[in-house]
């Protein structure tokens, strides 16, 4: 038993210096992070009023921002707010700040849902817990379609990555609190309201998401307890009122005139699932296949140890609505623009379907494990590959994790996985040179002596921090010149190279 002890905290200790050489790379490309689009768009007004304003001046327009946002583009009240506070907008040495950020809030985010389950239905240990987050996380972070927009990007990433991380926190909350009804139960539900009316006013798939996912919280309360309690009723009701104040803005009937049209409700659910079996191809690759198989062995044991036992009853229908509920997570684009290709959109919709993955495996094997305990439940064959697998563990764990390491960093395209990416990048010179172009714009931006701005176009883009450039003046993203020139006071803003 000692042995096997020592083994799990070498493993451990393995996985946590995996998520440590994982970070530095993201670290130090962050120290060359640049403002992008719609950070210039949201922040033009915060400009105005001083080049390093105070946090009560940032907060007052936030609330004036966030209310006429509401009336001419958008419903999504919590992250029209938080987009006011980009750190670059109290002063614009801050954009490192951005990235670290964010991949922290994402990171602890996933972490605090992860422990709260295991610890709440399976009990758990610490070492356990860290040994899937890790193995999940680097497959979430490596693999992630676009860091650029969910990280890098404070627009793209308060308006996607910290929604998500709430709609985490508030389940993970929901589930360890199950039990603890009476203790501080008054101020646990005001907390929770507020907390629920703040989510509804995020985007538009994590809304519905958050509203399908409480209602099955309800219905297993419900199952388990055999009431529901008043306090959660009023949750709910908050996630619906503010998800429908969302939803019911007269910014969202102005934004979808100048967007391409939706589809209607009933065809946006079919063709969720279509979508859902044609990124199946694009989801499963390599990588992921070995952080599964690296999974199941600490899974297994999990599972053996725990002392809370479950039955994993009717494996089969739960993986399928599993997959339902995956398919819903493409419905709201589908219906709101008949698209769902943009970067920051893919990067939530496979960070769900890893969730979704894992859900399954914990129950697929929950239920294999339960019929081990049945007289007969396994077939002879089942019996001895589970026994040989569970002599050959250690060994099996550090082979996969070699494997992992070698497809990490022996793949041809380096911008496969986005550390690899950004050590690429700052090894090469091309995060610096991106800097140093974007600080010789600045140096042009604030001379008060220009009024019409012409700048080079970028002559490199580094796959984490490049985002778009700068557009001609009958270009679709001349929004942006128009962005940039109103946030430093310029009558134009233009491409040299291109200008007419």
């Amino acid at each position: 038993m000692k042995k096997i002890l020592k083994e799990e905290k070498y493993f451990t200790i393995a996985l946590s210096l995996l998520i440590i050489g994982m970070l530095i790379p993201l670290f130090v490309i962050s120290g060359y992070n640049i403002m992008s689009a719609d950070d210039y768009a949201m922040g033009k007004g915060i400009h105005g009023l001083s080049e390093n304003p105070t946090f009560m001046m940032v907060l007052r327009y936030a609330v004036d921002f966030t209310g006429a946002f509401y009336k001419s583009w958008q419903g999504c009240f919590s992250i029209n707010f938080m987009d006011c506070f980009n750190p670059a907008f109290f002063h614009e040495n801050n954009t490192w700040m951005t990235p670290v950020i964010m991949l922290l809030v994402f990171m602890a985010s996933k972490y605090f849902f992860v422990h709260i389950c295991m610890k709440t239905f399976f009990d758990a240990g610490p070492r356990e817990i860290i040994s899937i987050w890790a193995v999940y996380m680097f497959l979430v972070v490596q693999t992630m379609p676009a860091m650029n927009e969910a990280i890098f990007w404070y627009s793209g990433a308060v308006a996607y990555t910290v929604p998500e991380a709430m709609f985490l926190v508030f389940f993970a909350i929901l589930i360890r609190r199950e039990k603890k009804d009476k203790k501080h139960a008054f101020g646990y539900t005001i907390f929770m309201t507020i907390f629920a009316f703040l989510l509804g006013g995020g985007q538009y798939t994590l809304v519905l998401e958050a509203m399908i996912w409480y209602v099955l919280y309800l219905i297993y309360v419900g199952f388990r307890y055999k009431k529901i309690s008043l306090g959660r009723v009023l949750i709910g009701i908050s996630l619906i009122a503010g998800s429908i104040i969302n939803i019911m803005a007269p910014g969202n009937r102005v934004r979808q005139t100048s967007a391409s049209g939706g589809m209607g409700a009933i065809k946006a659910v079919l063709y969720s699932f279509v979508y859902m079996l044609r990124h199946f191809r694009i989801w499963i690759t390599p990588m992921f296949l070995l952080c599964i198989l690296l999974s199941i062995p600490v899974i297994w044991r999990i599972l053996g140890k725990s002392k809370i036992k479950w039955k994993f009853a009717y494996p089969l229908p739960v993986v399928l609505f599993s997959f339902c509920i995956l398919a819903s997570c493409f419905t709201a684009p589908l219906y709101g623009l008949s698209d769902v290709s943009s970067g920051r959109l893919q990067n939530q919709l496979q960070g769900f379907f890893y969730l979704i993955i894992y859900f399954n495996l914990f129950y697929i094997l929950g239920r294999l494990r339960f019929q081990a305990t049945v007289k007969d439940g396994f077939p002879r064959d089942i019996t001895t590959a589970v026994e040989i697998l569970g002599k050959y563990r250690q060994h099996y764990l550090w082979a996969m994790l070699g494997m992992v390491l070698l497809v990490w960093v022996g793949t041809g395209d380096k911008n496969t996985f986005n550390s690899i990416s950004a050590l690429r990048s700052v090894v090469i010179g091309e995060a610096k040179q991106l800097y140093v172009e974007n600080e010789s714009r600045l140096q042009q931006y604030k001379d008060s002596s220009i009024s019409v701005v012409k700048v080079e176009p970028y002559s490199v883009q580094p796959h984490l921090l490049f985002l778009s450039d700068l557009d001609e003046e009958d270009g679709g993203n001349y929004w942006v010149n128009e962005s940039v020139a109103a946030y430093y006071g310029k009558e134009k803003v233009l491409l040299r190279n291109i200008m007419k």
